[in-house]
């Protein structure tokens, strides 16, 4: 699902003022040395959470999916290039029988079944 644009720029907006109006609340509590630090630190770590919401509702426009697929497509290459591929003993019978059976010509016997002659129907493609 995707999540509409408008609301993380609405919610940015509103956190830019909020942080922008800050320093007010807290001059009268904190004094002026007090209200810079308190202003700066809070706003750092709201904007930071909001930061870090907007990343995990879009985590692929943050995230380096390229750089991941392509490692990911090297390894699985490498693994190709280092070990062969495993091809089973009965996959290799029946390349041979199918090798066998495309020499016979159509209406040869290629076989019996329950004693039964079978012939060659079609030609293969």
């Amino acid at each position: 699902l995707s999540f509409p644009t408008t609301s993380p720029r609405h919610t940015s907006r509103l956190m830019h003022f909020w942080s922008n109006a800050l320093p007010f609340a807290y001059y009268s509590t904190l004094g002026p040395f007090g209200t810079v630090f308190a202003s700066v630190f809070t706003s750092w770590a709201i904007q930071s959470i909001e930061d870090i919401g907007v990343q995990l509702e879009e985590p692929f426009f943050v995230l380096p999916m390229r750089q991941y697929s392509d490692g990911i497509f090297d390894a699985v290459n490498q693994v190709g290039r280092n070990y062969e591929v495993y091809e089973l003993p009965s996959a290799k019978a029946d390349a041979a029988e199918a090798a066998e059976l495309s020499q016979l010509k159509v209406g040869e016997n290629i076989g019996t079944a329950n004693g039964v002659p079978l012939k060659r129907a079609h030609e293969s493609n």
